[in-house]
């Protein structure tokens, strides 16, 4: 049997097993099927249109640093794993109560509500065979290093695919993170998604829908694919690459023809071609500018005098590096100490973590929640912690306000922020009751007891 004939069958079994896969309750509209996919397409890998591999080739300077910069924050953010306890169901792990400032944040989760609506109680999930797996989840891999691949491969790509294995049982045992530069998605009329394919040279594996947890970003061109936030600037890239091709050879040759080689005589190929390489040799580069030229008899240097072009792409850098941080929602107050003071450096940092990280967050939490943790129970969930750093002022002004109009005593604030209570902190001051904090002593300051 052929190469093709194989591939043909492997992606035929694909489809098939898609369609057997349909149920009378989850059967697609083929309305939307039938107007997305079309005829040529189903069944076959659909290949992008965007090069994901030049994506991931521009993984250098500034988008190095912001792509790096937003997969180690995705990193490095801790989550935990809860069950929505529903009447007469019981999870068979150990659990604890969860606090209201915990309720409240999953309860602002729009991604989570299904899971709270139809629940009992909530609680947070101590020990899991998911938390083990996350800790390792393949043998050459811990939880960070397969957080931060994952959400450096949706950087770059728009697209991170987790392979989950599974024992005999079903249960996830390992998570391998596949180059989403290599992954094509094979179409089905039927189920939307047939499965994946892993394609890379000569070699091609076919991965069941099930097997593969696919995370992306949202694209408007493709309903498949994900899009990188650096595909949008695909025309700056380009400048950007011409403009250091431009600077090395201005470098390496001024980018002009400095002066020329004049004799009176008439130079044979054989003459001209080794002079042309010996000056070559020992005069061209910038390792080699200054030096003193020996002329062999009969030759005369002649300088062309024409203004040099200056390097005057400096402020072309700085507007290539705004477009790259806005793109990537990375402030400049992380990537540059220009016009950087302690407040908007503090603003610039809330602000990235609300509308950069906390979204990100929720992308892989919406696809482990969907795709892996419903192979353990449909009740589980998990949630990240939230990353955005507390409004450190705002804080102080409302424990100021709450303790003098009464809401609250000093020790329950001290306890609040893990202070060890006062034996004089129990006491309400009822100075302001009934009329609540006066304006001007929302400003006030906390006299250290």
């Amino acid at each position: 049997m052929t190469m093709a004939a194989i591939k043909e069958k492997r992606l035929t079994s694909l489809v098939l097993k898609a369609k057997n896969k349909l149920s009378d309750n989850d059967e697609i509209p083929k309305k939307y099927t039938g107007a997305v996919v079309s005829a040529w397409e189903n069944g076959k890998e659909l290949y992008r249109r965007d090069d994901l591999t030049s994506l991931v080739n521009a993984f250098k300077d500034w988008i190095f640093v912001c792509a790096s910069h937003n997969a180690s924050c995705v990193a490095k953010g801790t989550f935990k794993l809860f069950v929505a306890t529903k009447a007469g169901k019981r999870l068979i792990a150990p659990t604890k109560d969860i606090d209201k400032t915990t309720f409240k944040w999953l309860e602002n989760n729009s991604g989570l509500h299904s899971y709270l609506q139809k629940a009992n109680s909530v609680k947070e999930v101590i020990n899991h065979p998911f938390i083990e797996l996350l800790k390792t989840p393949n043998p050459f891999m811990n939880r960070y290093e397969l957080l931060e691949m994952t959400a450096l491969s949706l950087e770059l790509t728009g697209n991170a695919y987790w392979y989950i294995f599974k024992d005999n049982l079903g249960t996830p045992r390992q998570i391998w993170v596949i180059p989403a530069q290599n992954m094509l998605i094979v179409p089905s009329k039927e189920k939307f998604i047939a499965g994946y394919v892993f394609k890379r040279g000569v070699e091609t594996v076919p991965f069941d829908l099930s097997e593969i947890v696919h995370f992306k970003f949202p694209n408007p061109h493709n309903l498949y694919y994900g899009m990188a936030p650096h595909a949008s600037i695909v025309n700056e890239l380009n400048t950007k690459e011409n403009m250091d091709k431009f600077e090395n050879a201005l470098f390496s040759n001024n980018c002009r023809m400095e002066g020329v080689l004049e004799t009176e005589f008439e130079l044979n190929e054989t003459t001209f071609n080794r002079v042309k390489e010996q000056w070559k040799q020992n005069y061209a580069g910038v390792n080699k500018a200054g030096k003193t030229a020996i002329l062999e008899k009969g030759l005369k240097y002649h300088n062309i005098t024409f203004p040099p072009k200056d390097l005057n792409n400096l402020q072309g850098r700085k507007n290539y590096r705004e477009i790259v941080a806005a793109v990537f929602g990375v402030p400049l107050s992380m990537l540059t100490t220009e016009n950087v003071n302690l407040a908007n450096a503090y603003v610039g940092d809330r602000q990235y973590y609300s509308n950069t990280i906390l979204p990100r967050n929720r992308r892989l939490e919406g696809g482990i929640n969907t795709k892996l943790l419903h192979l353990y129970d449909d009740s589980l969930f998990m949630a990240f912690d939230n990353p955005v750093p507390d409004d450190l002022d705002f804080e102080l002004r409302k424990n100021v306000a709450y303790v003098k109009s009464g809401i609250r005593t000093r020790n329950e604030v001290r306890i609040a922020d893990g202070l060890e209570p006062r034996p004089e902190g129990d006491k309400l001051d009822l100075g302001n009751s009934g009329g609540g904090a006066p304006v001007a002593n929302q400003n006030a300051e906390v006299t250290p007891e």
